[in-house]
């Protein structure tokens, strides 16, 4: 499986480098060919007359458009106005078209300013929930006692320094019960106002490592074993005084006994069970059979290797967006099917481009345009699950 894994992750990436060469030109050269049809769109955005779903259809396609051209680096200052532009017809901003500033940088100022005076306005709430908080405080617990003085340097008065005990005591109490009480109205009352994240971050360690010093693996059911480190310790500290080259004194022994060491020593680092299993077995005794025990904790541990080996694929093609698409798209353990894919979609693209371009000549009014929002609006319909079942238990009532 290792090896497997090995040949997989070579193949993705002589996919992937593929992708760059022979998919990338063909790509960028469709990209540049959509940038009139992008044109004509952004300007008959800005027409008043489209109704909210129209405008809807029309933004989706310029995001697509606009997601193409930034994937291939084709996005330039021009093409930056053109939709600074049409952002700002449908937010309702005023850009002047006379100024020297770029109007994407008009633009990104005025999203800057807008932020900037969210932030404010955020900041005074927050501080007006903390005024209300303390108030509120004042209200329930009363006002602050006095914080007590100093202990008595007069040891004979033990009357006096039992009494600034007292307070002292007093004083922290106050302190601990205002400070938890703060801690509970303030989660309460930024929570309704929406200043909280409520975002969690759950890690989860799904590594196995058998060697994990003193910590032996929990069950994870009642059926499964807890692997102890107390076997694959002795079967490395067996191998390990075999194979020990400070041992030895002929100088070609103590060589390869120095690369079977940092070959055992791998293996323990890699938590590879199976070779300090076969090692063992080489060099310390041959026909040595494992105790009943040692070989089920093995077993276990071997097939979490596997599992885990099973799961080391998938991970590798989901590392990014572009190992998954070279995945999805163009693997195969057949190289012919793989060259097949590249060759079909690089037809498609190029086939994609010219009716893009063609969309451009064709498209020059609204009335022009209706209709490919109309077509696209449809297609949404009928792919949409979600409508789609809702059609379905519609009819059926």
């Amino acid at each position: 499986m290792k090896q497997e894994n090995a040949c997989f992750r070579d193949r993705l990436d002589e996919i992937i480098r593929r992708i760059k060469t022979d998919i990338g030109p063909a790509e960028e050269k469709a990209a540049r060919q959509q940038i009139p049809l992008l044109k004509r769109l952004l300007t008959l955005g800005q027409r008043k007359s489209l109704t909210q779903w129209q405008r809807q259809m029309l933004g989706d396609w310029i995001q697509e458009i606009l997601e193409l051209l930034q994937s291939t680096g084709q996005l330039n200052e021009d093409i930056a106005d053109d939709i600074s532009r049409y952002d700002a017809f449908r937010l309702g901003i005023e850009l002047d078209e006379a100024s020297t500033m770029p109007l994407h940088e008009q633009l990104r100022a005025h999203f800057e300013r807008q932020e900037m005076l969210l932030q404010e306005q955020n900041e005074a709430r927050r501080k007006e929930i903390h005024r209300e908080v303390e108030r509120v405080l004042d209200q329930t617990l009363g006002p602050e006692p006095s914080k007590p003085e100093h202990r008595c340097q007069n040891i004979d008065d033990l009357f006096r320094d039992e009494l600034k005990e007292e307070q002292r005591r007093q004083y922290d109490d106050y302190q601990k019960a205002r400070n938890a009480t703060r801690e509970e109205l303030l989660a309460e009352m930024l929570v309704e106002s929406s200043f909280m994240d409520d975002e969690e971050d759950n890690d989860f360690d799904f590594s196995f490592n058998p060697f994990n010093a003193g910590k032996p693996y929990a069950e994870q059911d009642d059926s499964a074993l807890v692997i102890s480190n107390v076997v694959f310790t002795r079967l490395f500290s067996s191998t390990a005084a075999q194979l020990h080259p400070d041992r030895e004194h002929d100088p070609d022994i103590r060589e390869e006994k120095q690369a079977l060491m940092s070959q055992l020593l791998y293996a323990r680092k890699q938590g590879d069970v199976m070779m300090i299993v076969q090692m063992y077995q080489e060099h310390v005794s041959e026909n040595a059979a494992l105790p009943k025990t040692d070989e089920k904790q093995l077993l276990k541990a071997l097939k979490r290797q596997v599992d885990e080996l099973q799961c080391e694929q998938e991970e590798y093609y989901l590392e990014s967006p572009l190992h998954h698409l070279a995945y999805e798209r163009f693997y195969s353990p057949n190289p012919a099917k793989t060259d097949q894919a590249f060759k079909h979609h690089i037809k498609k693209t190029e086939e994609a481009a010219s009716e893009e371009s063609s969309l451009a000549l064709n498209i020059k009014s609204l009335k022009t345009l209706k209709p490919h929002l109309e077509q696209r609006y449809d297609e949404q319909r009928f792919i949409d699950p979600q409508e789609a079942l809702d059609a379905f238990f519609n009819f059926a009532r």
